[in-house]
């Protein structure tokens, strides 16, 4: 029986049966195959296996699928025994229920960003008094400015109106 096997580092399950029939893969939990990786889709693609010849289909991904010479797969491709390729960033090969245990650890070139919680712990937090590198600002300047400007906006209107009184 063909089966999937993660080669990329820190997910539970590595191996994956694909049984006759199509086996969905993705980020969603409703998928067969259910990686939980940032960069695959809610649903990625999808497996095809059929008489034992295994097709995958990208189903419009957004960081795509890639085949072993970081070729994109668009649309349907068959995949044969010991191809290595790529689902967004989590890196697979296609084998027959076994791996060689030389090729059962890869990394990527490419940085996965779980989401993670804050805890209660975290949220927590104790008064710290700490001293302001910046000096209050002194606004005894600007208050005599505005005395200022205010005196002579009413000498402003006290005078126009002696115009128009006088006029």
């Amino acid at each position: 029986m063909p089966t999937l096997h993660i080669l990329t580092e820190g997910f539970p399950q590595k191996s994956f049966d694909l049984p006759e029939g199509v086996t969905s893969v993705g980020r969603d939990d409703d998928n067969a195959i259910h990686i939980s990786d940032a960069s695959l889709s809610g649903n990625h693609g999808e497996f095809v296996v059929t008489s034992g010849v295994v097709v995958y289909r990208d189903l419009g991904s957004t960081n795509g699928s890639f085949h072993e010479n970081d070729q994109q797969i668009i649309g349907d491709m068959t995949i044969a025994e010991g191809t290595i390729f790529r689902i967004g960033s989590v890196i697979v090969q296609l084998v027959n229920g076994h791996i060689d245990p030389d090729q059962s650890k890869r990394d990527t070139a490419l940085i996965q960003v779980n989401p993670s919680g804050l805890t209660s712990d975290a949220l927590e937090s104790s008064q710290e008094t700490f001293e302001s590198p910046f000096r209050p600002k002194k606004t005894f300047g600007s208050k005599i400015f505005i005395v200022v400007v205010v005196v002579m906006f009413i000498a402003a209107i006290g005078i126009l109106g002696y115009i128009y009184i006088t006029a």
